[in-house]
């Protein structure tokens, strides 16, 4: 039976995909939040009073042109 360090070294490639693939979703899920705020601030359109008093924009939750990058 193999120990844990075992399963969890680079030599075992289960575990190798595993860390690959979850760096890769964690980069996209960064990359997804910083592209939805660029969008956000470039359309002038935001989720909350608060950011759109201060930039002059308008509050609105289901604009588009955000929505596309949300998804």
């Amino acid at each position: 039976m193999a120990t844990i360090v075992e399963l969890l070294s680079r030599n075992n490639p289960v575990f190798t995909g595993y860390v690959f693939y979850a760096t890769i979703l964690i980069l996209k899920l960064l990359a997804m939040s910083v592209l939805t705020a660029r969008q956000r601030m470039r359309k002038k359109v935001f989720a909350n009073p608060e950011d759109s008093g201060r930039l002059k924009g308008k509050v609105k939750f289901d604009d588009p042109d955000v929505e596309r990058v949300r998804r």
